[in-house]
């Protein structure tokens, strides 16, 4: 149960900030937003690397959903800057081209956790 309770607050933080950074984006540009979202996974899993197995859930909950948040900023920040340097023509082939980067990213980083 307390598996799930991490994933949820990366899913929670994800998924919520995602939806902020796609309006932000607009105004800040992609650039910054990328920073903010480096700066908060940067933050969440500084803080991770702290943990001990006398940690609360709390503490584990709270990194968790600043990485989600991090991760979530990220996304749609990354997705715009991909389609914005890009000719309208090309377009199609960038955002296939960076959504299967993120999959095998996805894949590799998950293989390489259960190795540790």
């Amino acid at each position: 149960m307390d598996a799930g309770l991490a994933v949820m607050a990366i899913s929670v933080g994800w998924s919520f900030s995602s939806m902020l950074s796609g309006q932000v984006v607009h105004r800040l540009g992609e650039k910054k937003v990328i920073l903010i979202g480096i700066l908060a996974m940067g933050a969440g899993l500084a803080f991770a690397s702290r943990l001990t197995a006398e940690s609360t859930m709390l503490s584990i909950e709270i990194a968790a959903l600043l990485i989600g948040i991090g991760m979530g900023t990220q996304t749609p920040a990354l997705l715009a800057g991909v389609q914005n340097s890009v000719n309208p023509s090309e377009m199609g082939v960038a955002t296939s081209t960076h959504m299967l980067a993120r999959t095998i990213g996805g894949a590799i980083g998950v293989s390489m956790m259960v190795r540790c």
